[in-house]
């Protein structure tokens, strides 16, 4: 079990490791000059820069946008989970209030 743990923990190092590299892969082709003057007028290298830019560019806000979606959903759910709690809470005060005895308590969810 110990050896699945520390595979899992390196898996994850080597994901974040990645991770710091394609940005930087990323910025590094934002950064390169795009203007037609770089390419001594050849029109179709310059075609071939653009496109390269815009599909890093592209890729790396599809990717942001997965994560804020994720993160989005994440606060949803406990949003949920709070009003869920505080409706239960108040239900059972009324059912506690009405039976008159603090018993039969039910149990929150986390």
């Amino acid at each position: 079990m110990n050896k699945e743990l520390e595979a899992a923990a390196e898996q994850g190092e080597l994901f974040d490791a990645l991770r710091l590299q394609s940005l930087k892969t990323i910025k590094t082709v934002l950064d390169l000059p795009n203007d037609l003057e770089h390419f001594g007028g050849d029109h179709l290298a310059h075609h071939r820069r653009l496109q390269l830019q815009l599909n890093a560019a592209q890729s790396h806000i599809a990717n942001a946008v997965k994560v804020d979606d994720t993160k989005f959903r994440m606060q949803q759910q406990q949003d949920w989970l709070e009003a869920f709690n505080k409706k239960l809470a108040e239900a059972e005060a009324k059912l506690l209030a009405i039976e008159g005895r603090g018993e039969g308590r039910v149990q929150r969810m986390k």
